[in-house]
């Protein structure tokens, strides 16, 4: 976990490790649309435009996702607009960039259904990229593992938090750490550390900083300690490699296909099947059931969403809607006459 990569020299900036990887996963979204475009003979800055927007939309999107879905831990709803804190729900940006671009593409008087085809697949490298911010961040973590690639967080990192204490939305009484009652409490007035009573009272208190932390804490807290992070699976890189492998797939289905508008009449008689698979919205269409299969598994290792319906969570909820979605829209646009 790094969340702030490095200093930048002679000022007291610092450059933070997902919004870096949000950028570069900006820039690589930026490249696939610029080729793509060329392909179908649209206007590339038109979507770059797009893709800039429903990254705005997206960052403001999941955020507001998040704060309604944990409204209890916030001040006010205007937590919202403070898109620089921690607290993101991607599935919330995903449906507001969506919302985005269609009025702007309407706005623009461009073939909505053929530029969202080359947008959702430009959305996995940001969503694959993007992720990897979520791996320097902490958030987005999963459920503990003995797997040789399992991952440890930091002492006060988000993971080390949620093992600290039960969490009852997931069927979690007892937390997956047993602290000594010394690392919860709270900082007096004056500085000092005051101790959280033992028993199941210390739950309400939050953990110590770890700059007050005595050596002997410090080193029970280390990796080789007992009071450790447990592993955790990586769901970040698991993410991550979903999102690239969806990329890979849309593209190659999007090329295999015909690029939908490239192919006309007399390809419609030479293949009829793969005239309609090659209609304008199919590759979008399989976008929003590709990820919404990938993100049903990946909240079965995650460990952070609390449970809403049953063992189901926010997400998969939202996934199985995108699955549904995307069929019906896949099936009506292969299915609908010319």
């Amino acid at each position: 976990m790094k969340p702030e990569l490095f200093t930048i020299p002679f000022t007291n900036l610092t450059v933070k490790g997902p919004g870096l990887m949000i950028a570069i996963g900006f820039i690589a979204a930026a490249f696939i649309v610029k080729y793509m475009s060329r392909r179908v003979s649209i206007k590339d800055d038109i979507l770059v435009n797009a893709a800039l927007i429903s990254l705005v939309a997206g960052l403001f999107g999941s955020r507001v996702l998040h704060v309604v879905h944990y409204y209890e831990h916030f001040d006010s709803f205007l937590a919202v607009f403070r898109i620089w804190e921690p607290g993101r729900e991607l599935l919330g940006g995903v449906i507001a960039a969506i919302i985005a671009i269609v009025v702007y593409l309407h706005i623009k008087k461009q073939r909505i259904m053929l530029c969202l085809d080359i947008l959702a697949v430009a959305l996995m490298a940001g969503i694959g990229f993007g992720r990897i911010g979520c791996l320097l961040e902490g958030c987005c973590y999963g459920k503990p593992c003995s797997l040789p690639w399992a991952v440890v967080f930091p002492y006060d990192s988000i993971p080390y938090n949620s093992q600290a204490y039960p969490d009852p939305q997931r069927g979690r009484d007892e937390p997956t750490l047993k602290l000594p009652s010394s690392y919860y409490g709270r900082v007096s007035q004056d500085g000092r550390w005051i101790p959280a009573p033992e028993g199941d009272a210390k739950f309400n208190y939050p953990l110590k900083p770890y700059e007050m932390l005595t050596e002997e804490e410090k080193q029970a807290v280390s990796k080789n300690g007992p009071n450790h992070c447990v592993p955790i699976h990586p769901t970040q890189l698991y993410s991550s490699v979903f999102a690239f492998s969806w990329l890979a797939i849309l593209f190659f289905y999007w090329r295999l296909a015909g690029a939908g508008s490239l192919y006309g009449r007399q390809e419609h008689e030479k293949s009829p099947m793969r005239y309609r698979l090659a209609r304008p919205g199919i590759t979008g269409a399989l976008m929003l059931v590709l990820y919404g299969f990938g993100r049903i598994i990946l909240e079965n290792l995650r460990d952070d969403n609390p449970y809403e319906i049953s063992t189901l969570t926010i997400s998969q909820i939202i996934s199985i809607a995108m699955i549904a979605a995307g069929s019906i829209i896949a099936a009506y646009i292969a299915g609908k006459p010319d």
